[in-house]
C-alpha cells in the first residue's frame, strides 16, 4: 500500500472514531480488514464521513479467522433494503427512555463507537461487494467485480437475504445477457467446460436456488453434474451453525437437485455411473459430434423436466 494511500486510510479511520488512539479505536481499526478471495487482508469498505453510520460485524469462522467491521449509511440501508430498514427501526425503539440499569447495558453493547451495531451472519467477502454495489450500483456495474461470478452471487444470494430487489434484478439481467444466455436445451452443447470454473458454477448454483431465480436452475444444474463426479456431489460438507466455523460447498437443496439430475442422465447415457464412460460423453455433447448423444439429451430433457422444477 502507498503512503499516501496508508494516510488517506488513517483519516478515514480518524474521522469516524474520532482523533484519539484509545483501546476502542485501535480495536476497530484492526477489525476494520477482512480476507479477500485471493487471502490478501484489505480494508472493508469506507463510505463518507459524513454519513449517519452504523456498524455491521461479521462472525467469526474456520475460513475467516477475524470478526470483520463495515461502517454504512443508516439512510441507504434503510432505503434499499427492508430488512435493514426493520432492524434500524427495531434498534431505534429499543434505545428509547432508559428505565432501568439492565437497559442501559443493552444499549451499550449494541454500539460500537457511539454507532448502532448488528451482527451480521454473512462472509465479509460478499457483504464487502453487497455494501460496495449499495453504495454505489453504477460505479459497481464498471469495475472489473462486476464480471466475477463470486461477486455476482453474492449479489444474487445477499440482495435476495436483506431484500434490495433491484440487486438481484439486474443481477439477473446482466447474468442472461454475458454468462448465462441459454434458451433451449439444444444450447447446452455449444457450452464450453473449463475445470477451473468448478467453484464459480457452485457457488453461483446456491445464490440463485437461495434467492429463486428459477430460469438459471437448469443450465448451472447442468453443468455442475458435468465438472463434479457423484462421489464429490454426495461428500459436499453441508452448512452446519455459523458459530461451528465449518466451511461448506453446498446446500442441501442444491445437493438435492444435482444428485438427482445427476443419476437421471446417468442412467439415460450409461444406465449407472461410471466416471471415464461419462466423460466421453459430455465431450461428444460439446463438440456436438455425436448423434447419440444428441438424442440422449432430448429424451433426457424431456424426462427430466419436473426435476428441474422442483426445490
Amino acid at each position: 500500500m502507498s503512503l499516501s494511500k496508508r494516510k488517506r486510510s488513517a483519516q478515514d479511520d480518524d474521522s469516524v472514531f474520532g482523533a484519539d488512539a484509545g483501546p476502542e479505536n485501535r480495536e476497530a481499526r484492526g477489525a476494520k480488514k477482512f480476507l479477500d478471495r485471493k487471502g490478501e487482508l484489505q480494508p472493508t469498505h469506507p463510505w463518507p464521513s459524513s454519513d449517519y453510520t452504523v456498524a455491521l460485524k461479521t462472525k467469526e469462522s474456520a475460513e475467516n479467522d477475524r470478526a470483520a467491521l463495515f461502517f454504512a449509511c443508516r439512510s441507504i440501508l434503510a432505503r434499499d433494503s427492508s430488512t435493514f430498514g426493520q432492524m434500524i427501526a427495531s434498534r431505534r425503539q429499543k434505545q428509547g427512555p432508559k428505565k432501568s440499569k439492565h437497559d442501559e447495558d443493552e444499549c451499550r453493547h449494541g454500539t460500537y463507537a457511539g454507532h448502532p451495531l448488528f451482527v451480521l451472519n454473512d462472509d465479509p467477502k460478499e457483504l464487502q461487494d453487497f455494501l460496495e454495489a449499495l453504495h454505489d450500483f453504477r460505479a459497481y456495474t464498471r469495475s472489473p467485480k462486476w464480471s466475477s461470478a463470486a461477486s455476482a452471487a453474492a449479489l444474487l444470494r445477499l440482495g435476495h437475504r436483506y431484500k434490495v430487489q433491484y440487486l438481484v434484478d439486474d443481477t439477473v439481467g446482466y447474468l442472461t445477457q454475458t454468462c448465462y444466455p441459454v434458451r433451449a436445451l439444444e444450447d447446452y452443447q455449444r457450452l464450453e467446460w473449463s475445470s477451473t470454473q468448478r467453484m464459480d458454477e457452485l457457488s453461483m448454483l446456491n445464490s440463485v436456488v437461495e434467492a429463486g431465480v428459477k430460469a438459471f436452475y437448469p443450465l448451472l444444474t447442468y453443468r455442475t453434474i458435468t465438472l463434479w463426479s457423484l462421489n464429490q456431489l454426495l461428500s459436499f460438507p453441508i452448512p452446519g451453525p455459523i458459530e461451528s466455523g465449518g466451511g461448506w460447498l453446498f446446500n442441501q437443496v442444491c445437493q438435492i437437485r444435482v444428485v438427482r439430475m445427476h443419476s437421471s442422465i446417468t442412467s439415460w447415457f450409461v444406465g449407472s455411473f461410471d466416471g471415464a464412460v461419462l466423460k466421453r460423453l459430455f465431450d461428444d455433447c460439446a463438440s456436438r459430434d455425436s448423434n447419440r448423444c444428441k438424442a440422449g439429451l432430448q429424451v433426457w430433457g424431456s424426462k427430466t423436466t419436473k426435476l428441474l422444477g422442483q426445490r
